[in-house]
Parts: C-alpha cells; sequence; structure tokens
C-alpha cells in the first residue's frame, strides 16, 4: 500500500527491562496493508409517498462504508475522507447510480483532530478503530427513473382504505470504496446484494 503514514507508537515500560549496549532491536517490518473496507446494506420494505410535480417523501435506502485499522497499533495522518458506491440493478446493470460522499457523511466518534485522523487498533476501543460512512440511494437511477417504474407492481388497499402500489422485490448490487488518511489510497470494499420491496403512495391509478 502506498503511504507516507505515520503509526503512533506506544510503549509500556512496566516490566520492560533496557538493552545493554551489545543489544540490538530486530528490523522493524512496516506493514503493507494498515486498513481494510467494507460495505453492508440491509434488505428492507420502503414506504413513500409522490406529491404532485414528482415530489417525494419516505425512507431511503442506506449503504455503510466502514475503514478500520488491521494494524497492531495506533494509526495516524492527515485527514482526507472520500467515499463512493456504485448500486446497480441485477437484471438490469445499466439502470445504475453513483452515491458520492464526504466528511458530512461520517457517524460515530471519528477521531480527528486538527485535521489528522488518528485510528486505534482493530477491537481496543469500540468505534474509535473505524471510520463510518453512510451514503443515502435515494430513488432512481442514472436514467432518471424512479426504481419502482422498472420493475412489475400491484395495487393494494391499506386499513384505512387508501390505495398503494407494492412492487415486487428489486434486486440489487453494490459496491464502494473510501479513502480517509491523505496519503493512503482509496480502500476498496466487498460487493453486496440486497432486496428492496417499494409502497409507494400517490401514485395516480391507471
Amino acid at each position: 500500500m502506498q503511504s507516507g503514514l505515520r503509526i503512533a507508537r506506544f510503549i509500556l515500560t512496566l516490566g520492560v527491562l533496557p538493552l545493554s549496549c551489545d543489544e540490538t532491536l530486530p528490523p522493524r517490518e512496516e506493514p503493507r496493508d494498515f486498513l481494510t473496507a467494507e460495505l453492508t446494506g440491509e434488505s428492507r420494505t420502503l414506504q413513500v409517498r409522490v406529491y404532485p410535480d414528482s415530489i417525494i417523501d419516505g425512507v431511503q435506502q442506506s449503504l455503510h462504508i466502514r475503514v478500520m485499522n488491521l494494524y497492531e497499533e495506533v494509526l495516524q495522518d492527515t485527514a482526507k475522507v472520500n467515499g463512493s458506491a456504485e448500486v446497480w440493478m441485477t437484471n438490469t446493470p445499466s439502470q445504475m447510480v453513483v452515491l458520492q460522499g464526504d466528511h458530512f457523511n461520517l457517524i460515530g466518534p471519528t477521531q480527528v483532530r486538527n485535521g489528522l485522523l488518528t485510528l486505534e487498533p482493530a477491537g481496543d476501543q469500540a468505534e474509535r478503530d473505524l471510520v463510518h460512512m453512510v451514503l443515502s440511494m435515494g430513488w432512481t437511477t442514472s436514467s432518471g427513473k424512479f426504481h419502482w417504474e422498472l420493475v412489475d407492481t400491484v395495487w393494494r388497499t391499506d386499513r384505512w382504505g387508501e390505495l398503494y402500489v407494492q412492487t415486487a422485490p428489486i434486486h440489487f448490487m453494490a459496491r464502494a470504496s473510501m479513502q480517509v488518511f491523505k496519503n493512503v489510497q482509496a480502500q476498496p470494499t466487498n460487493e453486496i446484494v440486497f432486496d428492496l420491496v417499494y409502497i409507494v403512495y400517490g401514485l395516480p391509478r391507471p
């Protein structure tokens, strides 16, 4: 991994004997892979309402990108947070959307102070060994069409007598990448699959 990353070393002094003049430390091997990235997204049923002029109100699918410190020591460098995800419908891969995020999309106690990001070793401190970004998927693809316009739907009536459209399960795939340190390249994630079912109110009855 290309890097100018600083490894902040913490040395415990208790129980450590001083080295004699003839003793030397073993050569230090710097790690090649400091970080790993993971993408997650759940299968869900989402309810939305369409108002006149195609104004939409409702729930969007969320994708979570997490970058974690794999190394046994603390990592620190200038923060530069950028994330992106590609999401497409498995039956029509051309119906894709590209999502972009930056530090405004981060959640959790990210350790950024004075422009420096500090990541502790994985597992040492909950949520302090990772950078967690959330991207909202929206309701349209790159073609500008709503997801529910691209699949089979059925009309139903809820308990209050209001009509709505329910889609068949829509199969999606996604992959992402995320950069967290200025001097370290973006980390690619795994690919994921998930299904979305939409319940849509306010559509005109054909």
